[in-house]
């Protein structure tokens, strides 16, 4: 009769992980603290040296679901310090290996540094999603940089930033914007200049965005620059001065480039290129309202600066000619639109939604934001009614139903000098970017007689200061 073998609750664990998970026995005996999380956040599994760190035991730790962003505090109980600390970065969910350094507040003002390394696997089967294998590296105070609350609070908000440019909110059935998705994936994943073309408030700005914080500088900051507006001297001193801001950025976004003193374009054709030689790190986004072929007859724009940043054009269509997208980008904007409000804005009314096709939207996406952020601090309901829109949009949606009938043969002077009229001071806006004293300078008129000739063709709103605002057309992109 064999020798009775003395009871051994570890090898007795071990047998049992080995029977059901192969590979956890394998990461039990792992020196370094190991974990792994499904799509949903929840621990599944964690070894010894995990429990020894953290001080939280296997079955404590089958609780915990780590989807917190929100940074924690000395007072906060070691689950939320941890759900918080093992959370995977935006990154490492939409699949990219990902490290981030963690802040780990203790009693007594103490506090440690972990650096952890997460490796998404994505799963098979019908739910998919990715597991996430996490490692866990304490940094001692040699290694670990000042990392305090503030910090944690700053890493939080650009996490919540990066968040809101997604590539997914680009999607479309639209042949031009899969065309542009496509070429915007291109982007990404190269260095190249990048050369945005489109109207005022078609999205130039927040695509730049998208690419920056989905390419391979995702970590640097990005400057954006506005050439039209910024004194030269101030842009020089950005670019190329030997105490600018080149040293906090890797990345710049120039808009309308052909504003720029044509000095300051030469010098920018040398970067660009040095770029492309692989001997600056600075990559260069730039966005442009009109064709740069135009801006180059026009003798606005360098042909050299035109070539160098136009490696990789991205056209954006304007909303007019968007009408499929319609539906998608109210539903993406009204939730930002309502925000501060106790109850939540669902949608709108069939009578809204026909003024809203109607409508041809000079202003672009831009316009339809501020749009639904009005109707939305307008309504007392949970939907949108045609009423709770702008009176200008509603204005202009009747003009364009109602034409002035005319007997054949006339020739309504007064009417056709008003409409003539309109048009030149709605492109004077938009030239000027909704500035009105900039619209009466390029319009030669003053900025009194502005304000009183738009009101009478009901360009702005007479309601309010907000409805006013409304009626201009922005210059954001």
């Amino acid at each position: 009769m064999s020798e009775e073998q003395p009871h051994d609750p570890s090898a007795k664990r071990e047998r049992r992980l080995a029977k059901h998970f192969r590979w956890q026995a394998f990461f039990e005996r792992c020196a370094e603290p190991l974990f792994v999380l499904d799509r949903r956040g929840r621990l599944l599994f964690v070894n010894r040296a995990w429990e020894t760190l953290t001080g939280l035991g296997l079955e404590d730790a089958h609780l915990l679901v780590c989807r917190r962003y929100k940074p924690v505090g000395p007072d906060d109980p070691l689950e939320e310090t941890l759900a918080h600390a093992l959370t995977p970065p935006p990154d490492v969910r939409r699949g990219g290996m990902g490290r981030v350094r963690r802040w780990i507040p203790g009693s007594g003002g103490a506090s440690r540094c972990w650096e952890i390394e997460f490796l998404p696997l994505l799963q098979e089967g019908e739910r998919g999603g990715y597991l996430f294998v996490g490692r866990i590296h304490p940094l001692d105070e040699t290694e670990a940089a000042p990392l305090t609350s503030l910090s944690e609070k700053l890493i939080d908000l650009r996490q919540r930033r990066i968040e809101r440019f997604r590539l997914e909110d680009w999607y479309s059935t639209l042949p031009a914007m899969q065309r542009l998705v496509e070429q915007a994936r291109l982007a990404i994943q190269v260095k190249a200049p990048v050369l945005f073309v489109g109207e005022a408030g078609t999205g130039k700005q927040t695509l730049a965005r998208t690419v920056h914080f989905l390419g391979i500088q995702r970590e640097e900051a990005c400057a954006f620059l506005d050439c039209q507006h910024l004194p030269p001297a101030a842009l020089a001193a950005l670019l190329f001065g030997p105490r600018g801001g080149r040293e906090h950025f890797t990345a710049i976004y120039l808009r309308e480039p052909a504003s720029l003193p044509r000095d300051l374009q030469l010098r920018l054709v040398d970067t660009v290129r040095s770029m492309a030689a692989g001997e600056s790190r600075l990559r260069v986004f730039a966005g442009c309202r009109q064709k740069p072929e135009q801006a180059v007859r026009e003798g606005r724009l360098l042909e050299e600066l035109a070539y160098a940043l136009g490696t990789l054009v991205l056209d954006l269509p304007p909303l007019r000619e968007r009408q499929g997208d319609l539906q998608a980008l109210v539903d993406r904007l009204l939730a930002r639109a309502c925000v501060g409000r106790e109850t939540r804005v669902a949608g709108l009314d069939a009578d809204a939604w026909t003024m809203l096709r109607d409508y041809a939207w000079p202003g672009n996406v831009r316009e339809l934001y501020h749009v639904l952020r009005s109707a939305c601090a307008r309504t007392n309901g949970t939907q949108i009614r045609a009423a709770d829109l702008p009176s200008s949009l509603r204005r202009a949606v009747e003009r364009e139903k109602s034409p002035p009938n005319n007997r054949p043969g006339e020739l309504p002077l007064e009417q056709l000098l008003e409409e003539a009229e309109r048009r030149l001071i709605q492109l004077a806006l938009q030239r000027a970017g909704g500035k009105k004293a900039l619209a009466a300078r390029l319009l030669s008129i003053p900025r009194p007689r502005l304000w009183r000739r738009m009101i009478k063709l009901g360009i702005v709103d007479t309601e309010g200061p907000d409805d006013a605002r409304e009626g201009s057309v922005t210059s954001e992109e």
